[in-house]
């Protein structure tokens, strides 16, 4: 995170979700955008491979191939080269503050990648809600599902 998005965001992040951050930021180096979106945090957990998160996309078939040629075709490229470090969106850090909440609620410590992921598919609009459509995703479902999960599954 940017200095910026550490005044906005909680700073109770597992070592994976800082992970999935430093790949989110890789997507969105890759595309040449000069911010993190919801599309970039998606790709990251997706990269990542591991945790609840991960299984449940790549068992919807939102593994990063697809979904990459799905975001390359939906957001365009940049037109230049970033080399800074890039901020999160504001609806990036409203699904950052969103993924708290729920850890918190649950008493978890740490926020988990299973917490991002229900941080995205709470966001009903932007980019990743344009993935998740693209690959009928139903998000409500997905959520009730994550949510049994974490009783047992957790990061």
């Amino acid at each position: 995170m940017s200095a910026d998005d550490s005044k906005t965001a909680p700073n109770n992040f597992s070592p994976r979700v800082r992970q999935v951050f430093s790949l989110a930021r890789k997507e969105a180096d890759r595309l040449n955008h000069n911010f993190v979106g919801t599309e970039h945090l998606l790709l990251g957990l997706i990269a990542f491979g591991h945790g609840v998160a991960a299984r449940t996309l790549s068992n919807l078939g939102m593994n990063l191939e697809a979904t990459r040629a799905e975001a390359d075709r939906l957001f365009p490229r940049g037109q230049e080269e970033i080399f800074r470090n890039t901020p999160f969106t504001p609806r990036c850090k409203r699904v950052l503050n969103l993924a708290a909440k729920d850890a918190k609620a649950m008493n978890y410590p740490l926020v988990g990648t299973e917490f991002i992921l229900l941080g995205l598919l709470a966001e009903s609009e932007g980019p990743a809600a344009e993935l998740f459509e693209i690959f009928k995703v139903d998000t409500a479902q997905l959520r009730r599902e994550i949510l049994l999960k974490l009783g047992t599954d957790v990061d």
